[in-house]
């Protein structure tokens, strides 16, 4: 009887394992799922574009009164073409979470932009007005949403702006000594959207516009005709002041992933 048992559990055994290697063989085996693409990590890159900046302010060099209607030889600040290059680098990172987007970035871009009118004066005189914007900067958060390797975004922040304007009165040859510079060292805020492709794994391009808010009134009242008389005012209810406004950007960025 025992050697009965023994036998028929040999070949209940040996049954069983022909029956599983004919099942493991025959199974199907799904290939290996592609890791799912991910913009979470930080980077690193530059960018270049075009923008401009917009100044408001009135400068008469002081031949004609500006009580009465404003005369020929009065300059609107916003008539400047304040525009350009601009070039610079950028640093954040981005957490994405399925396909909801948060990050953080930082910029710093140079400015080639400024502009200037001269001869304004039917009065013999050689007036000049610039204005000129040297830097922009940003600390922003963004949020957005992922499509693989495609992602789209708002932003918003602090801005940070360099900027000046210059006022020269001179009456044919003789310096009239009215003249002088107003600093905009401008803090503000920033808005704006853009688009990022993620061309290789750790490559990214894409473009962004940027919306600068600052609104910095600086007195101007300094500069006189050389009898006491404010030569400068603006065109809202507060007189003798400049204006930097605002500034827009739209750039190309290239980032490198880590």
């Amino acid at each position: 009887m025992r050697s009965i048992i023994l036998g028929f559990a040999g070949a209940m055994a040996v049954a069983a394992g022909s029956v599983t290697s004919a099942s493991a063989a025959d199974m199907f085996v799904p290939p290996p799922l592609e890791p799912v693409f991910s913009w979470t990590g930080c980077y690193i890159g530059g960018h270049a574009g075009w923008g401009r900046a917009d100044f408001d302010g009135i400068f008469d060099s002081g031949e004609l009164d500006l009580v009465t209607p404003l005369p020929e030889d009065a300059v609107f600040l916003e008539d400047l073409d304040v525009d350009g290059f601009v070039g610079g680098g950028q640093i954040g990172c981005n957490w994405q979470m399925n396909q909801f987007i948060l990050g953080a970035e930082g910029d710093f871009s140079f400015t080639d932009w400024d502009d200037r009118i001269e001869d304004i004066s039917d009065a013999g005189a050689n007036d000049a007005v610039k204005a000129e914007v040297n830097f922009l900067a940003s600390l922003r958060g963004k949020a957005g949403f992922a499509f693989d390797r495609f992602m789209i975004y708002g932003t918003g922040g602090i801005a940070f702006a360099d900027g000046e304007a210059t006022f020269i009165d001179e009456l044919g040859d003789v310096d009239l000594e009215n003249r002088g510079t107003i600093d905009f060292d401008d803090i503000g805020f920033v808005v704006g959207g853009g688009a990022d492709w993620m061309v290789w794994d750790n490559i990214s391009v894409g473009v962004v516009g940027l919306w600068y808010i600052f609104n910095d009134d600086e007195d101007a009242c300094d500069f006189d005709d050389g009898a006491g008389d404010c030569t400068f005012t603006d065109d809202s209810d507060e007189d003798d002041f400049a204006k930097f406004e605002d500034a827009f950007v739209i750039r190309a960025n290239l980032n490198y992933h880590f």
